[in-house]
């Protein structure tokens, strides 16, 4: 008997970033593993990241439907570019609970309803954020009677990169997320934090399951080789924010201070990074031409970016409660097998598990000198050695099968 589920994700390829990888990866592994995968999504051509290369890695029994209705943002130009040079619109939070992406639930529900009906899936598994999409979700599963399987990729109540709301706007905010888990058969988390959240919301932790993030070891095959690096190379990975990534201009401003002291750097920063991080880094004068902004690369060049770095930097967001937020990229970064640079905070899981790794040199947040005198230090050393670490315990195959565990119990099933 062939196994199906209907994926319901708002970012999902030919989107890129780092929002689609955790569910496009589910979808590839679970599809080798037998099931039929249906995927819904939002196609968005003026989205700021797109790679069409991660299509090319899916099997064919992963039908991918997309709706193209473009967000009100879209529509006008000259907003769209303003929005993407200021990379993140946490003030839409104000004006919009649980999100500003309200408006694809009506156009997820009505595809939705064209895809169950034509490909008959035993269950929905769906991805947040967006957090309303979780709606579309509900009014799918009882409509239909489906078990209904949410993902929090991020938190909804509390998530310490938003905002803090007015106490109305809190209330609404966790009213609406009760509501939204109401239908729910399951809920899957990706980090201890996701999970103390959604048992705070009066959840039953039996119907909870933790199933980290991870990495796809065939992503690291094929990639093209490393030439010698003519600098020291530094390699950041990801989106870097004007407004909650103070740990840049930290960063920014202690290359300046100990450029006097050190020579022969390259700091690459690969990902979308917010103008106002770039034209900072341009004023800085001295160390300002180690700095390169390559911006937003296809998948396989990024890892490759990675491999050949000599350290990996990881700039954490840091907002109060910063502990509790988890960047996706760590698993690639302790794949890559390279010193991690971390101006993030030395608590929470993120930093537990690059502790356990011993792999990386947590630096000075918040204060330039500081660091200046740490990156003189290793940027002077002659190697800083790299320690074994077991990754594999994290790979996306890995995962997949654990998410299959939970489909299977949800519909009653049996594996094999």
């Amino acid at each position: 008997m062939k196994r199906s589920a209907l994926f319901i994700s708002y970012y999902f390829p030919p989107q890129g970033g780092a929002g689609v990888f955790r569910v496009y990866k589910f979808a590839k592994y679970l599809a080798r593993r037998g099931w039929e995968i249906a995927v819904i999504s939002a196609y968005d051509k003026s989205y700021r990241f797109q790679d069409k290369s991660l299509l090319d890695d899916l099997p064919e029994n992963v039908k991918c439907y997309y709706t193209y209705v473009s967000s009100p943002l879209a529509k006008i130009p000259s907003l769209r570019r303003w929005a993407d040079k200021k990379m993140h619109l946490p003030v839409s939070d104000f004006f919009f609970l649980p999100d500003n992406k309200l408006w694809w639930c009506y156009e997820a529900v009505k595809l939705g309803r064209e895809v169950i009906e034509k490909s008959t899936p035993e269950l929905i598994f769906l991805s947040l954020p967006p957090f309303s999409s979780a709606f579309a979700g509900k009014e799918l599963a009882k409509r239909y009677k489906l078990p209904l399987v949410l993902d929090f990729r991020d938190s909804w109540t509390n998530n310490p990169t938003r905002p803090p709301l007015p106490e109305l706007h809190r209330k609404i905010n966790t009213y609406l997320a009760k509501k939204a888990l109401e239908k729910a058969s399951f809920i899957t988390v990706d980090t201890e934090e996701r999970l103390e959240d959604i048992l705070d919301l009066g959840w039953s932790e039996d119907r909870i399951a933790l199933i980290p993030g991870g990495y796809d070891e065939e992503d690291f095959r094929d990639l093209a080789p490393c030439e010698e690096n003519k600098r020291t190379t530094v390699v950041s990975a990801g989106t870097i924010y004007a407004g909650i990534h103070r740990s840049a201009r930290v960063f920014l401003e202690a290359l300046r201070l100990a450029s006097s002291r050190i020579s022969q750097i390259e700091i690459r920063f690969i990902g979308g990074v917010a103008s106002e991080i770039i034209e900072f880094s341009r004023s800085l004068g001295a160390g300002a031409d180690w700095v390169k902004f390559p911006g937003y690369l296809a998948h396989k060049e990024c890892l490759r970016e990675l491999i050949c770095a000599d350290f990996l930097l990881l700039l954490a967001p840091t907002p109060p409660q910063s502990e509790r937020i988890f960047l996706s990229k760590i698993y690639e970064y302790l794949r890559a097998s390279k010193p991690i640079l971390a101006v993030a905070p030395k608590w929470g899981s993120m930093a537990e598990l690059l502790r356990e790794s011993g792999n990386a040199l947590f630096l000075p947040t918040n204060s330039p000198h500081a660091l200046a005198e740490e990156l003189v230090r290793i940027f002077n050393a002659k190697s800083i050695p790299t320690k074994p670490f077991d990754i594999t315990r994290y790979s996306r195959e890995s995962m997949a099968i654990e998410l299959e565990n939970v489909f299977l119990r949800v519909t009653g099933a049996r594996n094999g």
